[in-house]
């Protein structure tokens, strides 16, 4: 299986930041690593453009989504949790975020330091591959 890659461009009110380049894990997580590909695209009719980091835990990671709620590129539904192989065992790695269990849509969280606690919560897909520099101007932002 080929493992993509996707990017997300960051901005600060309207002000370019940079872009993130992540290689996204289809080998350990194929339905999760689809869905955020496919929310990249938009070939769905919807995505991730426009979506703003949201929450921010200090020294530990940045949530993002566009804000109007958390479907899925699965026909809309939201997905159950896919595995927890991939552990954050150092920062710059990509997860889905949900509200509980099984309730996975188009909210994500990128860590910026180890994050272990969140292993066996959260499934990991992602990690970076170019950006840090943009990753490092995101930890400043104070939503």
């Amino acid at each position: 299986m080929c493992n993509p890659t996707f990017s997300i461009d960051v901005e600060d009110g309207g002000e370019p930041l940079g872009r993130i380049v992540m290689d996204l894990r289809a080998d350990v997580a194929s339905r999760t690593a689809e869905n955020s590909r496919a929310l990249c695209t938009r070939e769905k009719g919807f995505g991730h453009e426009g979506s703003a980091f949201r929450r921010a835990i200090p020294n530990s990671l940045r949530q993002g989504h566009n804000g109007t709620g958390g479907k899925s590129t699965y026909c809309g539904n939201k997905f159950e949790d896919e595995n927890f192989q991939l552990k954050r065992t150092a920062p710059r790695i990509l997860s889905i975020a949900h509200a509980s269990a099984n309730t996975n849509g188009w909210q994500f969280f990128l860590t910026t330091a180890k994050a272990s606690w969140r292993d066996g919560k959260y499934a990991a897909f992602a990690s970076v591959a170019e950006g840090t520099d943009v990753i490092k101007k995101v930890e400043n932002f104070i939503p």
